[in-house]
């Protein structure tokens, strides 16, 4: 028989070099500090209101409009309100991410198209929170993404007020991952609550989401497919104080054996800005608030952004830092010989729980290490992670 198990000292090699970043100063261009892009021109801060408050308002009419119709079916209001959600209705059915496509299934409703040339609330706020990758990615990441059959999970952090981020850097990820993206590799898990709201529910398929489920997310991976995750999750979100740079990772492990079990590996993202999008106000409801995120999935976080607006970032600069991929290794061992095989791309269905804690210690590590290297250069030097 086959005896599986992790060899950290392999893992521990693997990565020595990254974990010297602490000790060295970040050679990545960042393009600008947390405070080059503090005063936007007026124009596109307006620009940026009246998109985000557009569409609230698209959302609330197609809701509350179809609550009104339901109540009220024989009003001269509601014979308006039904073509209006006849033409919805006509718009999901034509277009990807309509009915046909479910969030249930691993393929979703991607539709390139609609985040890089005309989702426009995308481009403008891109533009007003200067949204962009570190450049030049780590080597290594550039390498393992080349090859044909590239696969990981991309683990992003904090999660933030709203994550403005995750729907924003769709239609620039190409650039990062051109192999991934030519091949329509890479899904991002969402919270089951958005694909329950109409027209959210297409913008989320429309821009790779699917269910954050562990089926659904087990077979995107079954099917090669790569896989972008917040795992702080709405534990994360209620959590967010302006100022503080705090995520939720300590009783996270999920996605680390989702990594273990598929033989995938992880890559720590880091989103500077992310935390200081919003004004927050923690202290208003919160233990009904977090009553809400454990027993229903639902996340209210009271905040602020641009003249009040709760949906509308204020105007700080958004760079995402990537770390090298974490790969797992396992030792296949024979009862009846005496030499092992060690091969990175072997997979193990039932890791133990030492096992997990182990590689989760490990993506600890490697996250604090990409925060401390890049904080200083992105004028976050007086910053520390805090892991809760």
């Amino acid at each position: 028989s086959l005896r599986n198990s992790v060899t950290m000292s392999r893992i521990e090699a693997s990565l020595a070099s990254s974990s010297k970043l602490k000790d060295k100063k970040s050679d990545v261009s960042h393009g600008s500090t947390k405070d080059t892009n503090s005063h936007p021109s007026i124009w596109l801060k307006l620009q940026a209101f009246m998109c985000v408050t557009l569409l609230m308002a698209l959302i609330l009419l197609v809701n509350l409009g179809g609550i009104y119709v339901l109540f009220n079916p024989g009003s001269s209001r509601s014979k308006m309100m039904i073509y209006f959600l006849m033409l919805y209705a006509s718009i999901r059915l034509l277009t990807p991410g309509g009915a046909i496509h479910s969030e249930k299934q691993p393929e979703g409703g991607v539709w390139r198209a609609f985040s890089e040339r005309y989702f426009f609330l995308s481009s403008i706020h891109r533009r007003y929170l200067n949204l962009s990758f570190a450049k030049p990615l780590p080597k290594e990441l550039v390498e393992a993404e080349s090859r044909s059959n590239a696969q990981f999970i991309l683990a992003a952090f904090p999660h933030g007020c709203n994550s403005d981020f995750r729907v924003l850097m769709d239609g620039i990820i190409n650039e990062t991952f051109p192999n991934l993206l030519k091949r329509n590799k890479i899904r991002a898990l969402a919270a089951s609550i958005l694909f329950w709201i109409p027209v959210v529910r297409e913008i989320s398929l429309w821009t790779g989401c699917i269910d954050a489920s562990r089926p659904v997310a087990k077979a995107a991976l079954d099917q090669g497919k790569s896989l972008l995750i917040l795992p702080g999750g709405e534990a994360e979100q209620i959590r967010t104080v302006y100022g503080r740079e705090i995520i939720y990772l300590k009783n996270r492990k999920g996605f680390i054996k989702l990594a273990l079990v598929h033989g995938v590996p992880i890559v720590p993202m880091y989103v500077f800005g992310c935390s200081d999008s919003y004004y927050t106000y923690n202290w208003m409801a919160q233990r009904f608030r977090l009553w809400l995120v454990k027993n229903l999935g639902i996340c209210i976080t009271p905040c602020s952004g641009l003249w009040g607006n709760p949906f509308c970032p204020l105007p700080k600069t958004t760079t995402i830092v990537m770390g090298k991929p974490i790969r797992f290794e396992f030792v296949l061992e024979q009862d009846n010989l005496n030499e092992s095989c060690i091969d990175t791309s072997i997979s193990k269905q039932t890791p133990t729980k030492e096992e997990v804690d182990r590689a989760h210690a490990v993506f600890i590590r490697e996250l604090t290490a990409l925060f401390d290297a890049h904080k200083t250069a992105l004028g976050y030097g007086d910053r520390t992670l805090e892991i809760v």
